[in-house]
């Protein structure tokens, strides 16, 4: 049985450490023996494994911000969902979005300037993603600003200590 103790779980980068934070305890029927501890580690793996994929462990990513600017051959007459290569263009940001390394995106209304919120391991990640944008490939948009950002309020979930 495992004795009610206060405990200490971190999860971090590639890694989990369990710290187990009480008082010496003089009943022998109250010490946690070596399996009890792997079986805890264990348990816990799954649980982590359950919640944050195949992995077992939550990896906190650096955090980017983006701006994206439009360019000459974005035909200003037409809506976004308009132009040549919009679905394309759609189904790779939306894949992006869906396995988490865009974080958030939205339309600057006085530019019509894209600012995006990446979560990446670096700023040569993001670079080599967006390159592959069909509307970076075809020149309809361009990468103009990247820049590491720390928030401080706020944060996107699954992004580093700012």
């Amino acid at each position: 049985m495992i004795p009610n103790k206060t405990r200490h779980f971190t999860i971090r980068t590639e890694m989990i450490e369990i710290f187990a934070v009480s008082s010496p305890v003089k009943r022998k029927d109250l010490h946690f023996n070596i399996s009890e501890y792997w079986l805890a580690l264990l348990c816990g793996t799954y649980i982590i494994t359950a919640i944050f994929g195949t992995k077992g462990v939550l990896v906190m990513k650096k955090t980017f911000v983006a701006l994206v600017k439009r360019t000459e051959a974005w035909d200003h007459s037409r809506e976004a969902h308009e132009q040549d290569g919009f679905a394309d263009h759609a189904a790779y940001m939306g894949g992006l979005e869906a396995e988490g390394f865009i974080a958030m995106a939205g339309l600057l209304q006085e530019t019509s300037d894209v600012l995006f919120i990446f979560l990446a391991d670096s700023e040569d990640e993001v670079r080599a993603r967006l390159a592959e944008d069909p509307w970076q490939k075809d020149g309809h948009a361009r990468l103009v600003r990247l820049e590491e950002a720390h928030f401080r309020i706020g944060a996107p979930a699954g992004a580093g200590p700012g």
